[in-house]
């Protein structure tokens, strides 16, 4: 008897984990359609956590489905969305996971199993009854996220305001993950990043690790902006110029170039899509608690410092 319950209990588990995981995944494929914003899975228990990152997807999977815990079977959408995306994000789970659960009932009923048909059964009535609008411990069900968007609730404000929430979706992409943020022509100044941080840990100096992890959010932030640059550029080649000498390497010419930019003051925001998009990009990662022993110069120097060597490698090579 015991062995039976067992493999009922494993077949339980097994069901619901994919079938949750596919609601979340259906959540996630809008999102990754419908915004350029990065895309948080998880799904399962708190811990083990098994990671992976797919482009601007964020995998976060534990072994064992908790059906009573929704907070670990979520799928977070890091960008502003539309009234129309919302309605879209809150239906595409419920569809997902019902056509998962669908399709082990239909298994069952092909092989003949009744505890897969009752399994794929329950499994489609919990995935779908999550189109009830309620809320479970802190936690809103797709129904209620849905009566919302329906409502118009949306978090869109002005125009400008709009265009600084996409910049801070397009960093948020590149800033937390390091391969991205440098293109396939610009993968030697990733490896400088790289070598400095590694220098710097292995000294323990704190201080120069958020110095080059606020230089690598600079150049994130500049690359996420994607604004026009043209009345900066003739600036930028004369800097880029003066700074090649003999037997330097590409990104020391680059990071050379970039230091006499910073020096001089020159105009970054003049590069930007908006007035004080760099100045309100640099509020917003100063916000993190890792950076806050960096006296405000000190902090300001470093994340210009990343914009220029962005503008460097973007606009000379």
């Amino acid at each position: 008897m015991v062995g039976p319950t067992l493999v009922l209990f494993a077949l339980n588990a097994l069901v619901w984990w994919i079938v949750v995981l596919a609601h979340e995944l259906g959540h996630a494929t809008v999102g990754l359609t419908r915004t350029e914003g990065l895309v948080v899975v998880r799904a399962g228990s708190r811990s083990p956590k098994w990671r992976h990152r797919i482009g601007r997807l964020q995998l976060e999977l534990g072994p064992v489905p908790l059906p009573f815990q929704p907070s670990d079977a979520v799928a977070e959408v890091y960008s502003r969305v539309r009234p129309s995306t919302r309605i879209t994000l809150a239906l595409a789970g419920p569809l997902a996971g019902g056509a998962a659960a669908a399709l082990f009932f239909l298994l069952g009923w092909r092989l003949q199993s009744l505890p897969l048909q009752v399994t794929g059964w329950i499994a489609l009535v919990l995935d779908l009854s999550n189109l009830i609008p309620f809320r479970f411990r802190g936690v809103r069900s797709d129904g209620a996220y849905l009566v919302e968007a329906l409502r118009g609730r949306s978090s869109i404000g002005d125009e400008s305001g709009d265009l600084f929430e996409a910049v801070v979706s397009r960093w948020l992409v590149l800033a937390t993950d390091f391969h991205a943020a440098f293109a396939p022509h610009d993968r030697d100044i990733g490896a400088r990043f790289n070598s400095k941080m590694r220098d710097a840990k292995a000294a323990g100096n704190h201080h120069t690790i958020a110095i080059h992890r606020l230089t690598f959010a600079g150049w994130c932030w500049r690359k996420a902006e994607q604004g026009d640059t043209t009345a900066i550029r003739e600036t930028v080649l004369d800097a880029r110029h003066q700074a090649t000498r003999a037997g330097l390497s590409r990104p020391n010419i680059i990071a050379a170039a970039a230091g006499q930019l910073v020096r001089a003051r020159i105009d970054f925001e003049a590069g930007s899509p908006t007035p004080d998009s760099l100045e309100k990009g640099f509020l917003r990662v100063r916000e993190n608690a890792r950076y806050r022993e960096l006296s405000d110069g000190t902090a300001r120097t470093a994340f210009c410092f990343g914009v220029a060597m962005y503008d460097v490698a973007a606009i000379a090579g």
